[in-house]
């Protein structure tokens, strides 16, 4: 089962784009600093928003829109 800190962004993605694609994107995310849904830190999460989240939030919304999602990504993390 995800962690809260993974659930909670999530949440946040799915708001933007839908469940299916924030599901895909940050299952990849994850996956790409090593870890699954099940197992990944927090450290590990924030390199994932850093990482990928950050470029595919940027390939929908440009520039501008992608730094503010995952500003509010963060302080999610923070939070949760």
């Amino acid at each position: 089962m995800p962690s809260q800190q993974y659930k909670a962004i999530e949440e946040e993605l799915t708001l933007v784009f839908g469940d299916i694609l924030a599901k895909g994107m940050l299952a990849q995310a994850v996956k790409k600093v090593g870890a699954t849904p099940e197992n990944v830190n927090v450290e590990q999460l924030k390199k994932a928003i850093d990482g990928h989240v950050r470029q595919s939030v940027m390939a929908f919304m440009g520039g501008g829109g992608a730094n503010d999602l995952v500003i509010k990504l963060k302080k999610k993390l923070a939070a949760a």
